[in-house]
């Protein structure tokens, strides 16, 4: 078996009508197939007694013209392909820096203990403060959700000082493709692709083609697509992690095996 690396999009750009994929398949079985009617007819020439028929020879060349023929195509394929290489700041470690919707708030007033209080945030982004008073806190920093704590009961507090942790709900992840359990996950902090692999079982060795890993992101309603050689990324010294961000999708694409 000859592994070929597989190639998005296939067939060529532009080109599916010219060369669909049924048509290769036809084209190169019709070349393995040496005794069916067509093969017969176009090697062989015409029915002509002072025709000349090909040798068993020059068929069986003919056998491996089709399939070579194929594979170029195939690979032909590969070269219109486009990746997207990702920048420094693609990679980063990701940090919210601000509160979220499902995060766990727990504050903290010193000197008033009876307003402590620790509460997930809710769907609407709001906050129950308690004594009837609700404060919005989704995509607030801790600091400046302290800040409109101080607001909101500054009046009724001897000691001004009141501190804001927050517990990360987390976010989902998706991965697809060639491992052995793909599907969502739900991480609580920055993780990287190969992190996020693992979680998803690992890779199907026989199937998955780690040159080709792709990271589908969505930012500001614009879909980006990453292509990253994990292949590389495991054999070198050194190389530099691609972090996920919210709702990034994994695939593990296959490798293309030519029998």
């Amino acid at each position: 078996m000859i592994p070929l690396k597989p190639c998005f999009p296939w067939p060529p750009r532009g080109q599916e009508s010219a060369f669909p994929i049924r048509s290769a398949l036809e084209l190169i079985l019709m070349g393995l197939t040496p005794h069916s009617k067509g093969h017969m007819n176009s090697f062989q020439g015409s029915s002509n007694p002072g025709s000349r028929a090909s040798s068993p020879r020059s068929t069986g060349w003919f056998h491996w013209i089709y399939v070579l023929g194929f594979v170029v195509l195939l690979q032909a394929g590969c070269a219109t392909s486009k990746e997207t290489r990702p920048t420094a700041e693609d990679a980063a470690a990701y940090d919210a820096g601000t509160i979220q919707i499902g995060d766990l708030v727990k504050v903290n007033f010193p000197g008033a203990p009876n307003l402590n209080f620790a509460q997930m945030v809710r769907v609407d982004g709001v906050l129950n403060a308690g004594q009837g008073k609700e404060l919005k806190a989704v995509e607030k920093t801790s600091k400046a959700l302290e800040e409109d704590l101080l607001k909101l009961f500054g009046a009724d507090l001897i000691d001004k000082r009141v501190t804001v942790s927050v517990e990360s709900a987390g976010f989902p992840v998706f991965v697809s493709g060639a491992v052995l359990r793909p599907g969502k996950l739900t991480v609580n902090r920055s993780v990287t692709v190969l992190e996020a692999i693992v979680e998803a079982g690992g890779f199907d060795m026989k199937r998955a083609n780690l040159q080709k890993i792709q990271i589908v992101r969505q930012e500001k309603g614009v879909q980006r697509t990453f292509i990253l050689d994990l292949d590389w990324d495991l054999s070198a010294p050194k190389s530099r992690p691609f972090h996920l961000r919210p709702s990034d999708i994994v695939v593990v694409p296959e490798k293309f095996i030519f029998f």
